[in-house]
């Protein structure tokens, strides 16, 4: 496993950062945390801005735009922030950041939490998906000067080296931080998930809408390329062009959250589980175990919440 720590050690980031050691073949990225914070925070100001490839993580993760613009890719739905605005990004989506700066400048605040500290306080949370996608701050549909507030606050704590008080600080505004983003913008079920996210690509926005409705299927992605009157070779480019991602990398996505769902929500076997979500048995084995790195009856036994 690869760990930067000398990465995550710095707030303030003036030059590029070198994302491809940090990123396996899955596209998972694993980052050194400090000991200090469960998150790594770090102040974007490099000039020009450096994009962030496509990637996931089992830590919740937001940005919040102090000055500038950003450009967000996330499970295959596109958004923007600007000034005095975040977003969110749930645990492993897949997500890629495309800064689009004000003149010469920018300032851009990320967060991504440690998801072992976060098990290890409370086993469910990183299984919890938040409202991602949807700008929160001022002049949206979600005008949180909470969040803005806490933000700018952080941002303050970080940069106050000389008190002693820095740390407490600064944790104790992480912890608000993540308390209300998680009271506040968790999402109960993947209808609500998918009515929040009505920013898609209006180009694949027919395909996904269908990919939705009939993952549960044997569906391959032939048979979604000639419900929609194309080739296969063509359908995949279009919609990794739109989409970030290749379209059975995003159908699998869409069956792999029902399937983990189940994992933790019944009892239900793992070939009763594969065959509720279009998948053979031994595909959902070989596709929990390339994301998690476990069994499907470890993920259940490691991630299930305890009574």
């Amino acid at each position: 496993m690869v760990r930067l720590a000398a990465q995550s050690s710095t707030f303030h980031i003036s030059e590029d950062l070198d994302y491809a050691p940090t990123l396996e073949q899955n596209n998972r990225q694993n980052l050194g945390f400090p000991t200090a914070y469960p998150a790594i925070i770090q102040l974007h100001e490099e000039m020009p801005a450096q994009d962030v490839p496509l990637h996931w993580h089992r830590g919740p993760e937001f940005l919040f735009a102090k000055h500038g613009c950003v450009q967000m890719l996330i499970d295959g739905y596109s958004t923007r922030i600007t000034d005095g605005q975040c977003c969110l990004v749930s645990p492993d989506a897949f997500h890629a950041i495309h800064p689009v700066p004000h003149a010469n400048s920018q300032s851009v605040l990320s967060v991504t939490f440690d998801d072992q500290r976060l098990d290890a306080m409370s086993p469910n949370l990183c299984n919890t998906r938040i409202m991602q996608c949807t700008p929160i701050g001022e002049g949206t549909d979600y005008p949180d000067e909470t969040m803005t507030k806490l933000c700018e606050e952080l941002i303050k704590a970080m940069d106050d080296t000389n008190s002693d008080l820095r740390l407490v600080n600064v944790n104790r505004t992480l912890f608000t931080l993540l308390g209300h983003i998680y009271s506040t913008y968790s999402v109960e079920n993947e209808s609500e998930r998918l009515e929040q996210a009505d920013n898609v690509d209006d180009n694949i926005k027919p395909i996904v809408n269908f990919m939705e409705r009939h993952y549960s299927s044997t569906l391959s992605i032939a048979e979604v390329a000639e419900e929609f009157g194309y080739s296969p070779e063509y359908f995949s480019r279009f919609f990794s062009e739109h989409a970030g991602m290749g379209p059975k990398q995003y159908l699998t996505g869409i069956r792999l959250r029902h399937c983990t769902d189940e994992l933790l929500m019944t009892d239900d076997t793992i070939e009763t589980i594969a065959a509720n979500n279009g998948l053979s048995a031994k595909s959902l084995v070989r596709t929990i175990q390339k994301r998690y790195r476990v069994s499907p009856t470890q993920f259940r036994q490691q991630n299930r919440m305890k009574p």
